[in-house]
């Protein structure tokens, strides 16, 4: 009897030794991931990496930065990459050229786009009356779509204004100072420092549009989506850590300065009050605010609507053409 007892407490020692491991002892499942940036959109992973979040939830990640959307979105399509984050215009442009993906996760929640000015720029509508010239990325770039996006918004005719390529958002903002062009939208935190060298003013403000702007989303290949199930699970689960440890942590405003590549001695106290307009939902607020964060996704919606490169009934139908809810409903 006493034998049978003992045998029957081993049993269950190790049951739960081997049968409750935690996520950490289980063989780690390959993810790789492709991003842009840096930029606090992007910031989230690079967290989730430096902070073993990956690790935690049973995960190896290869993580490749990317130059360009285009690339990116390369790598997406032809396998090489299973998860990325970007804007949404890339989902977009995917699907207008008839391409299995979609989004499914709102990484960052945040209008935190300013456009900026001239100092004989005294409005918007001064902008439109004066004809002046737009320092973009690209044409049909997301700082493109946003900055018309603004002006449609306030009830002014964006093609009035003339875009020109200008680079990367530092040198926008370098030829709005130097004068090469005279307006240029700029984020958070990085217009902090330009505002402060007082060569430019702020005209607009994302915010007083939209909320809860979707600025990156997740997105894969709709076959990865329908067939990794349990990747993606741990994925967002990491996602749900390095949320909590950004909101909590006083090391997150100098470690995502650093990461930004930030140096000015105001960059951690710039980054603290940037996070004042950053939201980076977690799967459970997904789940109770998913009408929210999905028209935050219609601003660019709209657009690609008004340019006639998708059809919908309207934004939100596009909206949920282009996500796939399965990990947040």
């Amino acid at each position: 009897m006493f034998r049978a007892v003992v045998l029957a407490v081993v049993l269950v020692c190790m049951a739960l030794a081997f049968g409750t491991a935690p996520v950490t002892a289980q063989e780690p499942l390959k993810l790789r991931f492709g991003k842009l940036g840096p930029n606090l959109g992007m910031a989230r992973a690079h967290v989730a990496e430096a902070q073993g979040f990956f690790k935690k939830q049973g995960l190896d990640v290869e993580v490749t930065q990317f130059r360009a959307s285009p690339e990116l979105n390369t790598a997406v399509v032809s396998g090489a990459i299973d998860i990325a984050i970007s804007g949404m215009t890339s989902v977009l442009t995917a699907r207008q050229r008839s391409l299995p993906v979609k989004a499914f996760f709102v990484e960052t929640a945040a209008p935190f786009y300013y456009l900026l000015a001239s100092p004989d720029i005294e409005s918007m509508k001064d902008a439109v009356a004066r004809g002046a010239v737009a320092g973009v990325s690209g044409i049909g770039s997301l700082d493109y779509t946003m900055t018309r996006y603004l002006f449609k918004r306030a009830g002014l005719d964006p093609d009035k204004i003339k875009y020109v390529q200008a680079g990367t958002p530092a040198q926008r903002t370098a030829a709005l100072e130097a004068g090469r062009v005279q307006i240029a939208l700029s984020a958070i935190p990085e217009k902090y420092a330009v505002l402060r060298r007082g060569k430019v003013r702020e005209i607009a403000r994302m915010s007083d549009y939209s909320k809860n702007f979707a600025l990156e989303t997740f997105w894969a290949k709709e076959e990865f989506l329908a067939g990794k199930g349990e990747v993606v699970r741990r994925f967002l689960a990491a996602m749900d850590d390095t949320a909590q440890w950004i909101r909590t942590s006083p090391e997150a405003p100098a470690v995502l300065a650093k990461f930004m590549g930030l140096t000015n001695p105001e960059a951690a106290a710039d980054v603290q009050e940037a996070l004042r307009e950053v939201n980076y939902p977690t799967v459970a607020e997904h789940k109770a605010r998913l009408d929210e964060l999905l028209a935050g996704a219609e601003p660019l919606a709209d657009d690609a609507l008004e340019r006639g490169i998708l059809k919908a009934a309207n934004a939100r139908a596009l909206v949920q053409q282009i996500f796939d809810l399965r990990y947040v409903k």
